[in-house]
């Protein structure tokens, strides 16, 4: 009986799950979960599980510009074992969707679907509910696999070309500017707590505020040529200063509820001036 059982679990194939999204707010969305979960019925009702060894991510990594294909891609990486004969045949590879799988132009992504379907390895697309492999490839399955794919490319493309006239636009904005001493606001976001928006008809602009850009000077002065010795403090000595003099951290747009700077603060503050110059 427990001979049958092993022999059984052999036979098993291998699983590996895909999983992929190309912005930190997806990944906060809990793409990952969803992702997975997705899958959890397929698999129960065939007595599958995944590989905990074999989830490919691709964080951060764009399925337009075929940043997963490539050699840093967990996907193209995946690929590249497989077509070297280090992925098991029969292998089972989970998708939520071919837009996971790729936003690249269809004759890209069908080369890259083919090698993985001709080198044996099956294709499960969990939001279709539907396994593609080399021994059952239809010309249907072909049609509708070319189809997935093109609609993904053409929803990406639709976005970029929509960024591409957006930042145009806000650049046009800014070179239509002509006082040096304002600078427009081009996306909607946070500032540094040493700077403040100020509304000026539908433009928003940013201003610096004198008395904490005074403290942001302090700050680089004491890091550059503080200390007896003039060649500057280390932000933990810098955090005691501060706090000695009495100097507090300030409350911008994002709620701050810290009583003294931290090490982190002038840290940060530092690394922000000079990414803006």
């Amino acid at each position: 009986m427990n001979s049958s059982n092993n022999n059984k679990n052999l036979e098993k194939p291998l699983v590996v799950s895909y999983l992929r999204w190309s912005t930190g707010k997806q990944k906060l969305g809990d793409s990952e979960r969803r992702q997975l979960d997705s899958a959890e019925e397929w698999l129960n009702e065939n007595g599958y599980e995944v590989n905990e060894d074999f989830i490919l991510k691709d964080d951060g990594k764009s399925g337009y510009h075929s940043e997963n294909f490539s050699d840093e891609g967990a996907l193209g990486k995946f690929i590249a074992k497989v077509k070297e004969g280090k992925i098991p045949k029969g292998t089972i590879l989970l998708i939520e969707d071919f837009s996971r799988f790729s936003r690249a132009q269809i004759n890209l992504a069908q080369q890259r679907f083919l090698e993985l379907i001709n080198n044996d390895i099956r294709v499960y697309i969990v939001k279709d509910k539907k396994l593609y492999q080399k021994e059952s490839y239809t010309l249907e399955d072909m049609i509708v696999s070319l189809a997935k794919m093109a609609a993904a490319h053409e929803e990406s493309d639709r976005k970029s070309n929509h960024l591409k006239k957006f930042w145009a636009a806000r650049r046009k904005v800014a070179g239509e500017n002509k006082n040096i001493d304002e600078y427009p606001l081009l996306l909607p976001s946070t500032v540094p707590d040493w700077i403040k928006k100020v509304k000026k008809g539908s433009q928003t602009y940013l201003e610096l505020i004198p008395e904490r850009v005074e403290v942001i000077k302090y700050i680089f002065e004491l890091a550059d040529t503080g200390g007896k010795d003039g060649l500057g403090l280390g932000s933990s000595i810098i955090v005691r200063k501060l706090e000695n003099e009495g100097i507090k951290p300030f409350k911008g747009e994002r709620k701050n509820t810290a009583i003294t700077f931290t090490d982190s603060y002038v840290v940060c503050s530092g690394t922000v001036i000079l990414a803006t110059h």
